[in-house]
């Protein structure tokens, strides 16, 4: 199945990624193909046709200088950096948006790959604190003007929940993210590392070994780094990854797709 709408998204996508591959490249710094990216590449040359964003991981130790070199280098592109700490931007990872339009709509978002302990115990832990950060700070940074896929019980959940943060600073959410994530990494070995950002719990821990040395994979007409054993990553991810799901589900994800991303960016102009 194909829509004209969400194609003319891969479109830009794809020129978003290969804008951040020669910036990252060129700066040293390591990424990978992520989730439904590398699952699209992996399964179908392509983005998956539902898919309305990108997904990369990125090793934490490199965001400085990837945020550094990206921000300097997308000056003046259609493509900008939002980043924790950015006025109206809600989440604690970076991504790659297009410019003029809410970087909900268009965005390669760009995961940390942090360090992080081998004890189950001590995953379940951080699981949890990780998660309650990263909630926080989404809602109480969000526009929920921006969510349209919101129904009304969760839109009312939402602002209670604004309601109880307002009087917490963003900063502080923010300031005990980092405290967690550090301490997180004086327990690591170094064989695990966790993206310290996700929202698929035990299945967002992985050996650091699948991210030293990177394979390849193709994406359109363009080879993007992934990780080295993308299918041991696919199937911890997803489980059995390589059959496609129903087409009545497809359908279901192409419909979500053109109503809350098409549909907007249509009325703004970026697509047809």
């Amino acid at each position: 199945m194909t829509d004209d709408g969400v194609a003319q998204i891969h479109d830009i996508l794809r020129s978003a990624l290969i804008e951040v591959d020669r910036v990252l490249t060129e700066a040293g710094c390591r990424y990978f193909l992520a989730y439904g990216t590398a699952l699209g590449a992996r399964r179908g040359g392509d983005f998956i046709d539902w898919d309305v964003d990108a997904d990369l991981y990125l090793h934490s130790q490199d965001r400085p200088r990837a945020l550094r070199a990206l921000r300097t280098e997308l000056a003046g592109s259609r493509f900008a950096v939002e980043a924790p700490g950015d006025p109206g931007y809600e989440y604690l990872f970076p991504r790659v948006v297009l410019r003029g339009v809410h970087h909900t709509l268009i965005r390669v978002d760009l995961f940390p790959l942090d360090a992080a302990p081998d004890p189950a115990p001590l995953q379940w832990v951080l699981t949890r604190l990780l998660r309650a950060t990263n909630k926080a700070h989404m809602i109480k940074a969000m526009d929920l003007a921006e969510r349209r896929h919101y129904g009304t019980a969760k839109n009312a959940v939402a602002r209670g929940a604004k309601a109880v943060l307002s009087v917490v600073p963003l900063r502080a959410i923010a300031a005990a993210h980092r405290a967690v994530v550090s301490a997180a990494g004086r327990l690591a070995s170094g064989r695990t590392l966790v993206n310290s950002s996700g929202s698929y719990g035990p299945r967002e821990y992985f050996p650091a070994a699948w991210f030293e040395h990177g394979s390849t994979l193709p994406l359109g007409q363009h080879a993007f780094a992934a990780p080295a054993q993308v299918d041991a990553y696919l199937a911890h991810v997803y489980g059995d990854f390589l059959t496609p799901p129903p087409s009545e589900a497809i359908a279901h994800e192409l419909e979500f797709a053109r109503r809350h991303y098409v549909e907007p960016l249509r009325l703004a102009g970026v697509v047809e």
